[in-house]
């Protein structure tokens, strides 16, 4: 076993892992993740680094022979640590601590150290050292004149650095210290009483107790804007005025249920005969991996746990859980609420920036359930020590900690919180109204890419300027979009148009983007902006790329409107926002609706234009883009204005001329000609760009053994040079022994995550990673 300084990573030779049966390769891989407590497995072949199976995606394992043109890189993250150990890379010696790993489509990695280290501990305490002049170590122990580091790894780094920025002293201990050319700040003949030894736990009380304080806070704060929201406060082992025999037993023996999976573990038939007694379980499967989903209900009004590990429920089955038995007592009761959980480390602060990403209705309610460690009671807190000194005594209600709550206590926490759903039905509306719309959480490298965007951007606030903006995809740029512009400049001075980046529609960004510049290049107040990743992108509203198939689903838009109202809007100076009439795209009406009621809470107005006619019709882009697949340009220029018609005139001669010049790259090639050498029949999954890209390069035999299939196929018949395009229950039925290369680069991680929920042997999928139509 060896730690990145991100992550914990076992390593293992290929011919360990059990490729000949899948059933057995997926318990290997479970039982590797379980025992060994990694995060990553790194796969090796002749001493050579191959590929890599992570713990989040246990089922996809990244080899040569599951990827088309798959390449491992090594690339070094540039973190503080890195930049000085730097010098110690450059004396020939990286290859001992470097190990390369790619993540998803990107390559991206960094070095590894033999000392634990938790790099979860590490992100919590970066974000405790950005508030201004934060207590730490040696503040909190004035008895102390100095701590005592061990090893260097991540963490110890982190606070070794903070010393020596408040001047405070510190002794070094570990050859790795030697790495940094560093030297104690301390005398080491002080006594060793006068010392502090730094180990982690230290680090875990300073950000338990300031993320309790501050979350109790935010909910505080929530309660002053009118949302039901409380402080469930549990007391600590040490409050209770009596304990159990098994309560005292279970302090020294079990800590934690999951420890029950090692068949080993000390006294483990008696503590599973006590737990399936007190669970109601019937299997240890069922007690020892219960699946618990974040959210149960569907419905407009939501109660939201938050918490650590009582919300997550990691003591006990999904049944005996807070969230199941509170939302099975409300439908009991005639209450549609949904329940959802939020739950985070005790340490870990963005727990408060999730409850302040939330947006609240009137009918919402939340509650923060913690214990009283570290902890200072607040007036309005919601305090269960009474409840918890009443339990009869041979009741087993929890493990080694209060917090660590089974069945019983949960039992008694759910009639708690539902006395006060019940009260607040006496004040309950409408629910259509937001006491809250939430400021969605950015991590840091998130954060760095915005300012980035921005920078890029180059846009600049002016004083006294109403500066309104409209967002779109322009799928081609039509007359109807110029009409929005036009109508647009009548109510603001300047106007900023963001063009979709996202490339997943018919016609590539960088074409639909060069439209709209020269479309509206007649007006001087007009500025054409890429949308970057932060405005309707993947990673903002996913669902909004699949509205032609979601017609009558509710397209979930929070984060997107909330990202534009809370960081892009301000960075601009917008105040207005101008969105076109949508009567045919429930999608995007939806959505449409969501601005309108949520971006003035943000001080941002929205104004919808109704959408420009022609001989009665509105225009379409989607009626272009029938016509342009069958080059009907007397037709489309009803449709669209001079500049766009030439731009397509133009790019249609170039897509042809780069079609015949295109060549794929010989590892590709070489990939692809060996999966036809082994099979007879090949199924194509996903025929978007990618994949017609990689269907034109194929030789004509080649073309004679793909078998498509595509989701459009489920919505409609579909067809390929007179080829059907079928389901994807194809794949478990007729042709379920048949491999399945998934085109789609972009898309490829979720499609093969869906293949295999669905139960298509993870061992079938290969996936294409080289994109056809990059730049064209």
């Amino acid at each position: 076993m060896i730690s990145f300084v991100t992550k914990k990573v076992l390593t293992i030779d290929k011919s360990r892992l059990r490729f000949d049966d899948e059933s057995e390769l997926c318990l290997q891989i479970e039982n590797l993740f379980d025992e060994k407590n990694c995060e990553t497995i790194l796969i090796y072949e002749g001493g050579n680094y191959c590929g890599y199976i992570e713990q989040s995606d246990k089922y996809n394992i990244v080899i040569p022979e599951f990827y088309i043109g798959f390449e491992p890189v090594e690339v070094s993250i540039s973190d503080e640590l890195m930049e000085e150990l730097r010098g110690f890379f450059n004396k020939g010696v990286k290859s001992n601590i470097g190990i390369p790993i790619k993540d998803g489509m990107e390559g991206v990695r960094t070095f590894a150290i033999d000392k634990p280290v938790s790099m979860d501990l590490s992100r919590y305490l970066t974000e405790y050292l950005r508030q201004p002049d934060p207590v730490f170590l040696l503040e909190k122990f004035p008895d102390k004149k100095a701590v005592i580091f061990p090893e260097m790894n991540e963490l110890t780094h982190m606070c070794y650095r903070v010393l020596r920025q408040k001047k405070q002293k510190y002794l070094l201990k570990g050859r790795y210290w030697e790495w940094l050319n560093v030297k104690s700040e301390a005398d080491h003949e002080i006594e060793s009483e006068e010392c502090l030894e730094y180990d982690d736990k230290l680090i875990e009380d300073l950000l338990t107790c300031w993320a309790k304080e501050k979350i109790a806070e935010g909910v505080s704060y929530l309660r002053n804007k009118g949302i039901h929201a409380y402080n469930i406060i549990l007391p600590c082992y040490e409050e209770l005025a009596v304990h159990g025999t098994l309560e005292d037993r279970v302090k020294n023996e079990l800590k934690e249920i999951v420890y029950l999976r090692d068949k080993d573990f000390p006294n483990r038939q008696f503590w599973m005969e006590q737990l399936l007694r007190t669970e109601g379980c019937e299997t240890e499967e069922e007690l020892l991996y219960s699946y618990h989903p974040s959210q149960y209900g569907e419905g407009d009004m939501t109660i939201y746990l938050a918490g650590a590990c009582i919300v997550a429920g990691d003591q006990t089955t999904e049944t005996a859980s807070i969230a199941f038995m509170l939302f099975q007592k409300l439908r009991r009761h005639g209450l549609n609420y949904n329940v959802k959980r939020i739950s985070r480390r005790a340490q870990d602060i963005s727990l408060l920036y999730e409850l302040e990403a939330l947006d609240l209705r009137e009918n919402d309610m939340l509650f923060f359930i913690t214990d009283s460690w570290m902890y200072q009671r607040k007036s309005y807190d919601i305090d269960l020590l009474e409840e918890f000194n009443n339990r009869k005594v041979d009741d087993w209600w929890f493990l080694n900690f209060t917090i660590h709550t089974l069945k019983n206590a949960n039992k008694m926490i759910v009639n708690k919180l539902f006395e006060l759903i019940e009260e607040s039905q006496v004040t309950r509306c409408d629910g259509s109204h937001y006491l809250q719309v939430g400021r969605p959480v950015l991590g840091m490298d998130q954060e760095i890419k915005l300012r980035q965007y921005f920078s890029e951007a180059g846009v600049r606030k002016k004083d006294g300027s109403i500066v309104g903006c409209i967002v779109m995809n322009a799928n081609p740029f039509t007359l109807g979009h110029h009409y929005l512009v036009e109508k647009a400049l009548e109510d603001c001075d300047e106007l900023l148009v963001f063009v979709v980046e996202e490339d997943v529609s018919d016609f590539p960004f960088h074409d639909r983007f060069q439209m709209v510049k020269k479309g509206v290049a007649h007006f001087d107040n007009v500025q054409v902006i890429p949308s970057g990743k932060f405005i309707i992108s993947s990673y903002t509203f996913k669902s909004y790329f699949e509205s032609d198939r979601r017609q009558n689903e509710k397209l979930d838009s929070a984060r997107d409107v909330n990202l534009f109202g809370a960081y892009i809007a301000p960075a601009f100076g917008i105040t207005k926002r101008f969105i076109g009439e949508e009567p045919l795209d429930k999608g995007t009406a939806c959505y449409n609706k969501e601005l309108k009621k949520k971006l003035p809470m943000y001080g941002v107005e929205v104004k919808e234009i109704p959408r420009k006619e022609i001989n009665g019709n509105i225009i379409s882009a989607s009626i272009v883009r029938e016509l342009y697949s069958v080059a009907e340009w007397e037709t489309m220029s009803a449709y669209l204005p001079k500049t766009s018609i030439n731009y397509l005139k133009d790019k249609d001669i170039e897509l042809k001329i780069k079609k015949r010049q295109m060549k794929i790259p010989n590892k590709v090639q070489s990939d692809l000609k060996s999966v036809f050498r082994k099979f007879d029949k090949i199924i194509f999954y996903g025929m978007g760009r990618d994949g017609r890209g990689l269907y034109d390069s194929l030789t004509n035999e080649e073309k004679g053994k793909i078998v498509f299939c595509d989701k459009r196929a489920e919505v409609e018949e579909y067809f390929i040079e007179g080829k059907r395009v079928y389901t994807s229950q194809i794949l478990l039925q007729e042709l379920r022994s048949l491999p399945i290369i998934i085109t789609s680069t972009q898309f490829g991680k979720t499609i093969r995550n869906e293949l295999c929920a669905m139960g298509v042997s993870s061992t079938r999928l290969i996936q294409n990673t080289y994109s056809f139509y990059t730049g064209i």
